[in-house]
């Protein structure tokens, strides 16, 4: 009997010391009953954290301990203190520990419960992340980062590890990331400022940002603006419904949009432009370009390559610049209704051929002017109007064509 009512006593022992600690947690700050938990797991570096379900702010960092730290903080909107406890017991995360893996999870949510994790990490660790109604906040990481929240922003800095992100309402800030990035966010806005690894970027309703990218990146959006600054690799830049703005780009460039105006300077590589309903400005450009639009003008300015333009409904003006005449040096420009102006060095070896297709009637002429010889061809009664010849010597072909418009070939320096 001796050994029966010590057993009971410590048993009941052993149940009311997390109870008391509990207690001496539960704290009422401005008509609000506050409980925060800390526990600390002794899992060291190259381990692996997974956090489940939780429904709230998010905030992870890391630092030079070999163990982890979890603080997670519940404030209960209740009248009652036997009220708090009975939702603190429901609303408190679970957590379990399996070799280097430790779970957490916040499945257990309550409408009157708002709730923030903050967790804290050694140096590398792997974090998979899946949270809701809350932001995510995390810096100074390293090791793959996977995250998912429902509805709220993410914010990151100095992460050095694969990152792959998804938000379904919220934007995402996102700086120093120095590894793979895929990110994505149903309803909100991406801004990117120093990225060492490739990148991937989508957003289905915002504008997207990136600044300083060393590798290739893709950048899409559905209904908003991209402006790039400084792409390092190839970029592909496309939006259903926006402004796209790119400056120095060392690669291969793509853009392409539905329904804005494309603006570039400084590309290294080739350039694809394309706009269905915009404007196409073009500066600076090193390599061969691709520009077309369904409504609007085009201007490039400073071309060090071969150039294929079209509109059709616009005016073309093209800058050649190119000094070494053995690159690839073909010139295509074509105009559906507007005038064509086309700058070429002065020594530029090409054979020229510019047309306008309807040159007009007795109120209104439209001709051909030029600073180089060429052989003048006129269809009586107002058809098409010609004229082509050799420079130079003759070499890469230079074709311009227009329906309703003038042709001036200017010489250049």
């Amino acid at each position: 009997m001796k050994h029966t009512f010590l057993s009971k006593w410590l048993i009941l022992g052993l149940w009311v010391i997390p109870l008391l600690l509990c207690a001496q947690d539960l704290r009422k700050e401005n008509g609000r009953y506050t409980s925060q938990a800390v526990k600390t797991f002794t899992v060291g570096s190259g381990g692996r954290l997974i956090l489940d379900g939780f429904s709230g702010d998010v905030k992870i960092s890391s630092g030079t301990q070999s163990n982890v730290e979890v603080r997670e903080t519940l404030r209960m909107d209740v009248s009652s203190e036997s009220e708090a406890r009975e939702m603190l017991e429901r609303a408190q995360s679970s957590y379990s520990v399996s070799g280097q893996t430790i779970r957490v999870d916040g499945r257990n949510s309550d409408r009157w419960v708002s709730r923030r994790i903050e967790i804290r990490v050694p140096r590398p660790f792997d974090l998979d992340i899946s949270a809701s109604d809350g932001d995510v906040e995390g810096q100074n990481l390293q090791g793959s980062l996977r995250l998912h929240t429902s509805n709220g922003d993410i914010t990151l800095a100095a992460v050095a590890g694969e990152v792959r992100l998804q938000t379904s309402a919220g934007d995402l800030h996102l700086e120093d990331i120095d590894g793979p990035l895929e990110a994505a966010t149903s309803a909100g806005d991406v801004k990117l400022r120093n990225a060492q690894g490739t990148v991937d970027l989508r957003t289905s309703g915002g504008d997207i940002s990136a600044y300083n990218l060393l590798k290739d990146a893709i950048l899409k959006t559905a209904g908003g603006d991209i402006y790039v600054e400084k792409a390092g690799g190839n970029l592909i830049a496309n939006t259903s419904g926006g402004d796209i703005e790119a400056r120095e780009c060392s690669g291969e460039t793509e853009l392409r949009t539905s329904g804005g105006d494309i603006e570039v300077r400084g590309v290294g590589g080739s350039l694809q432009a394309q706009t269905s309903g915009g404007d196409v400005f073009g500066a600076d450009l090193n390599g061969a370009v691709t520009a077309r639009t369904s409504g609007g003008d085009v201007e490039l300015q400073k071309v060090n390559g071969a150039v294929r333009a079209a509109t059709s409904a616009g005016d073309i003006e093209v800058e050649i610049t190119l000094q070494n005449f053995k690159m690839e040096q073909r010139i295509n420009l074509q105009s559906s209704a507007g005038s064509i102006r086309l700058t070429i060095p002065e020594k530029l070896p090409a054979s020229i051929s510019a047309e306008i297709v309807n040159a007009g009637g007795r109120w209104k002429r439209f001709d051909i002017y030029s600073d180089f010889p060429l052989t003048r061809q006129e269809e009586a009664g107002g058809g098409s109007l010609r004229m082509s010849g050799d420079i130079n010597g003759g070499g890469g072909e230079i074709r311009l064509e227009t329906s309703n418009g003038d042709i001036h070939i200017l010489k250049g320096k």
